[in-house]
C-alpha cells in the first residue's frame, strides 16, 4: 500500500524454443503452455518461498499476477495483464520488454547488483530507466544521469515520481 493505493505485482516469464535461457534446462515453466500465453491469478501458485511471486506477496502486494508467453505474443500477454489491474493500483511490472508493450506514464527502476552481468533484455532498455536500485551504486552506469537509489530508498523514490506525475 503507497498512500492508499494498492501495489499489485506483475512478474513476466518469456518462454522459449531452445536451451531455458535461465540455464536450468527442465524448469517445466514453458513446457506445458499451449497457448499464446498464460497470466496465473492462483495464490497457492504464486505464494510460493524463495520465488519472485512469494517474494512481492511477502513485502505486501495486495495482489501477483504472473505472465507466461510467447514472446511473439507479448503484446496481447501484457494488455491481458493490464486489464487484470484495478485502475487506481500502482502496478510493479518485472520484465525488460514490459516498457516496450506500455504507453502513457511510467516510471522504470532497474535492480542492478554488482558482479552481475547484465542480459541482453536489459541493455536493451538500458536508455528508458528512470532509476537504478540496488545495495551498491558500483554496479550502475549512471554516465547518462540516471540516477541511483539504495534498494530501501526506492518506495519513496517511486511515490515522489508518481506524486509529481499526478500534479
Amino acid at each position: 500500500d503507497l498512500r492508499g493505493r494498492a501495489c499489485v505485482a506483475l512478474k513476466i516469464t518469456r518462454t522459449h524454443l531452445d536451451t531455458c535461457p535461465r540455464q536450468n534446462d527442465g524448469c517445466g515453466v514453458c513446457d506445458d503452455l499451449d497457448q499464446p500465453f498464460r497470466l496465473i491469478r492462483d495464490l497457492p501458485t504464486l505464494d510460493v518461498s524463495g520465488k519472485d511471486t512469494g517474494r512481492y506477496l511477502a513485502a505486501g502486494a495486495a495482489e501477483v499476477l504472473w505472465l507466461i508467453v510467447d514472446p511473439a505474443h507479448m503484446g496481447a500477454g501484457v494488455r491481458a495483464a493490464l486489464d487484470a489491474v484495478p485502475r487506481d493500483a500502482i502496478l510493479v511490472a518485472e520484465g525488460n520488454s514490459f516498457k516496450d508493450h506500455v504507453t502513457g506514464d511510467t516510471l522504470t527502476a532497474m535492480a542492478m547488483t554488482d558482479g552481475l552481468e547484465m542480459k541482453d533484455s536489459a541493455r536493451h532498455v538500458i536508455d528508458r530507466v528512470d532509476v537504478f536500485v540496488g545495495n551498491d551504486a558500483t554496479g550502475a552506469d549512471s554516465s547518462n544521469g540516471t540516477p541511483w537509489v539504495e534498494a530501501h530508498q526506492a518506495a519513496n523514490w517511486i511515490v515522489e515520481r508518481l506524486d509529481a506525475l499526478t500534479d
